[in-house]
């Protein structure tokens, strides 16, 4: 049978039309069955680490992990929920099969299981019926591997989604955490007085330890379940007695995490006041110095001030040399291997010791090199935003050490030894760290997100929690701009506004040129063809 030209044509559409069906059936198909995704952002940040796979080849038995969530989510939870489900299933493909992934929808009728399971009910806006309304539902994991439990009550952001699963992971493959102790005394800050999230990040890799160095009893089992202690900001002088029992415990392989501050700040003049530590000695004699000045950066954090002048109140956005945008950061230590910047508010340099011998040390944070010093004195009585900062000025130039870390077998410290009777402890080498500020950390201050990563790398270092770190640090972060000179912005600007009119115009007569050229090629050969 013969097809005329019009037959051949829908016959040959029919065919494409069918296999271009068969083919798009085909391609769902696989897309069911076969998963696969791409991660291009700087440190993979949206896929799963080698330290999370070596943490779930612990695994001995089945691991649950049960993500609850409400029947009717607003857009933007339900964008999480679908990454949250799609990151479980990672998990799951990395596991061999150990770790298990199970799906409760919560409605109505089944409300209670969710709370009974600890979940947090949580209100959200949800957009319906042409009016916005307020609709309790649930978010949250739960991880249960054997006869221990973790909870995520409620996924409030995604980001640090791997961290959160895997510090979990690791709880429930522990049968007891350690703890991480903070001094409470003398002033200092604790997880307490700073955002509850925060703290509840740190509860769930570790205890939270409260401390006072006058009633501490030191053994060896008090190092091992507490081996970090961190003083964050003291406000009083610490006792001989207390500094040997600081002493006996890093000596014991203890670590021991120091932000101090020279100077107390008055928030409402910002006057200067004398804080001593009694520390300077012990540290010294440890190797480490923290210097009597205040380090002062051109590339600083901008801050809002505001002024009370008559009956009107004033704000204004000033450039604040004492908050230091530290960019310089150890791109090897596990603690700032993958921060970008961190902001560290009125800190003081710090160094270490001559003639003393330290296993490691490392310099965490330094200033830029347009930092310099600030001797404290009656010359610099005050940080008030709006001082002359540059007239500080001394012939010292950065970049400074702002934070330094020390690995090493310390040696008792000779008063401790001399004056103080103590029970004997086994010797190890422990860790000290020392930084020249608390206030990255207040909670007043509204310090950025990375300084808080900052100080939870610090207690996993500090914990020896190597894989923590890893997992924690990947995380999109901010990007400071590098400052440029005042003839460099000019420059800029010049170009910014000249250059789009010159390449118009340059792009204008290379078209007419290009037109030239044809047309007179095209004249010269209809020439030639009438000859």
């Amino acid at each position: 049978m013969t097809l005329n030209p019009k037959q051949k044509q829908a016959a040959a559409l029919t065919v494409s039309v069918a296999l271009g069906c068969a083919l798009f059936a085909a391609l769902n198909w696989l897309s069911s069955e076969l998963h696969a995704r791409a991660d291009f952002t700087a440190g993979r940040i949206y896929s799963i680490s080698p330290a999370t796979g070596k943490l779930l080849s612990r695994l001995e038995d089945p691991l649950s992990a049960t993500l609850y969530y409400s029947r009717e989510l607003p857009p933007q939870i339900a964008a999480m929920k679908s990454y949250a489900h799609d990151f479980l299933d990672e998990y799951a493909a990395s596991s061999g099969g150990k770790f298990r992934v199970a799906l409760r929808e919560l409605g109505p009728e089944n409300y209670e299981q969710g709370l009974k399971a600890g979940m947090l009910p949580v209100r959200f806006d949800v957009y319906a019926k042409d009016k916005y309304e307020q609709r309790e539902g649930f978010f949250g994991l739960s991880v249960q591997y054997r006869d221990r439990k973790q909870l995520m009550p409620f996924i409030n952001d995604v980001d640090g989604l791997e961290y959160e699963l895997s510090s979990r992971v690791k709880a429930v493959l522990t049968e007891k955490k350690q703890a991480i102790g903070f001094l409470n005394t003398h002033g200092a800050l604790t997880p307490y007085a700073m955002d509850p999230s925060f703290t509840a990040k740190i509860r769930s890799s570790y205890d939270v330890m409260l401390v006072d160095l006058s009633s501490l009893a030191l053994s060896s089992e008090t190092v091992s379940a507490m081996p970090a202690i961190f003083i964050l900001g003291p406000q009083e002088p610490f006792s001989e007695a207390e500094i040997a029992v600081l002493d006996r415990y890093l000596v014991a392989g203890g670590s021991v995490v120091l932000a101090l501050d020279q100077k107390k700040i008055s928030m409402r003049n910002y006057a200067l006041a004398d804080n001593p530590s009694g520390l300077a000695p012990w540290l010294k004699f440890h190797g480490l110095l923290l210097g009597d000045a205040m380090a002062l950066d051109s590339q600083s954090q901008a801050i809002q001030v505001a002024r009370q002048q008559g009956l009107f109140t004033f704000r204004n956005i000033v450039q604040y040399p004492p908050f230091i945008l530290a960019s310089d950061l150890d791109r090897q230590h596990p603690v700032t291997r993958t921060l970008d910047s961190l902001i560290f508010p009125y800190a003081s340099p710090v160094g270490v010791a001559p003639g003393v011998t330290l296993k490691k040390i490392d310099v965490l944070v330094r200033s830029s090199k347009k930092s310099w010093l600030a001797p404290f004195g009656n010359a610099f009585a005050d940080v008030d935003p709006f001082r002359d900062f540059a007239a500080s000025k001394t012939g010292e130039e950065g970049p400074f050490a702002l934070a330094v870390a020390a690995q090493s077998c310390f040696v008792p410290y000779a008063v401790q030894a001399s004056s103080v009777p103590s029970a004997a402890l086994p010797q190890a080498c422990g860790r000290l760290a020392l930084l020249g500020t608390s206030r990255f950390a207040q909670p007043e201050l509204g310090m950025p997100d990375m300084n808080f990563i900052f100080l939870l790398n610090l207690m996993d270092w500090a914990a020896q929690e190597q894989a923590l770190v890893d997992i924690r640090a990947k995380a999109s972060s901010f990007h400071p701009l590098r400052e440029l000179s005042p003839v460099r912005k000019k420059a800029v600007r010049y170009v910014i506004v000249l250059l789009p009119p010159l390449l118009a115009a340059l792009s204008g007569l290379l078209v007419w040129h290009l037109r030239r050229r044809r047309n007179k090629k095209t004249a010269a050969r209809y020439c030639k063809s009438d000859a």
